[in-house]
């Protein structure tokens, strides 16, 4: 079955995320993947996706805490690898950041599979207090800092932004190897990052768009885990399906979206993401919309 990720990127009041990771579970999706942004302000000069500046929003949505939403949902699943769409890593101290982790791990029963970013906004960083021109080399550090007490009781770590010695961290994830996936561009410094700590890429919206990208990204980062001594064949890319709608509008074109597979396999992809709303509207009017899109992606995804 192909493996396709339920990407619900922020909720409000009127959807019920939990729900929908019930109704992914039960269909057999392979993943479930939150958005993140802690605070927004007023500051768009970062903003990355042309589509939310021409609705006026830039990604102010109303986005629930990943950690938490994660544990909730690793309660109340049994399969589902649990991910993001992304997570912030670099807003969250390293400790408390592979505290969060392996309790989703311990929960899921060996079933988190983190996707992390940085983020763009300005504001968000400086509301918690993190320095936003240093925020890739806390990325690096953070994702470093957890895998030493993933991997190490005691634990000892020293970098520029976060240091310990001797710390016990327990319990200990239940995978021997928690999988990390960066949403970043596909550059020779972003892949040197995940061929050293993580374990794939995820191409985000624009280059999930182009079949050349996508190819030549995949190709960056396999080389990469070449370099490192790695099995290119072990990277995972996620990529975002296209999207199409029946011509009356009123519901998706699967069979169009899925013909794109092949050709996005060609390319590198080995995990696909597609997404619902965070709100009931549009072709997710209600729970039961969102129940039978999230059972008919799952009914095409079984043909592969």
């Amino acid at each position: 079955m192909l493996k396709i990720t339920l990407y619900i990127g922020h909720a409000d009041h009127t959807a019920r995320p939990v729900e929908m990771a019930k109704m992914a579970d039960k269909a057999g999706l392979y993943g479930i993947a939150l958005g993140e942004h802690v605070a927004l302000g007023t500051d768009l000069s970062n903003y990355p996706y042309a589509g939310g500046l021409s609705h006026g929003d830039a990604g102010r949505k109303p986005y629930l805490e990943p950690a938490v939403l994660n544990g909730a949902i690793a309660a109340v699943t049994s399969k589902i690898r649990i991910s993001n769409c992304i997570m912030l890593a670099p807003l969250r101290p390293a400790v408390l950041l592979a505290k969060q982790l392996t309790t989703i791990d311990v929960i899921s029963g060996g079933r988190c599979e983190p996707c992390f970013g940085t983020g763009w906004s300005h504001d968000e960083y400086a509301s918690l207090n993190v320095d936003y021109a240093k925020r890739r080399q806390i990325l690096r550090d953070n994702i470093a800092a957890c895998r030493a007490l993933w991997e190490n009781q005691p634990a000892t770590f020293r970098s520029d932004t976060v240091s310990f010695e001797g710390l016990f961290q327990m319990p200990q994830p239940v995978q021997k190897r928690i999988p990390i996936l960066l949403g970043v561009k596909a550059n020779e410094k972003n892949a040197a990052l995940v061929a050293e700590l993580c374990d794939g890429w995820e191409s985000g919206p624009d280059d999930s768009n182009s079949l050349e990208k996508l190819r030549q990204g995949s190709q960056i980062y396999r080389d990469a885990f070449v370099k490192a001594g790695r099995d290119p064949a072990a990277l995972i890319v996620r990529a975002h399906l296209p999207r199409f709608m029946m011509d009356d509008g009123s519901r998706f074109d699967l069979a169009k979206i899925f013909s794109h597979v092949p050709a996005m396999r060609e390319a590198g992809v080995n995990q696909f993401a597609t997404g619902v709303t965070g709100r009931l509207e549009g072709p997710f009017s209600s729970m039961d919309a969102i129940e039978r899109y999230i059972n008919d992606v799952a009914a095409f995804a079984a043909k592969y």
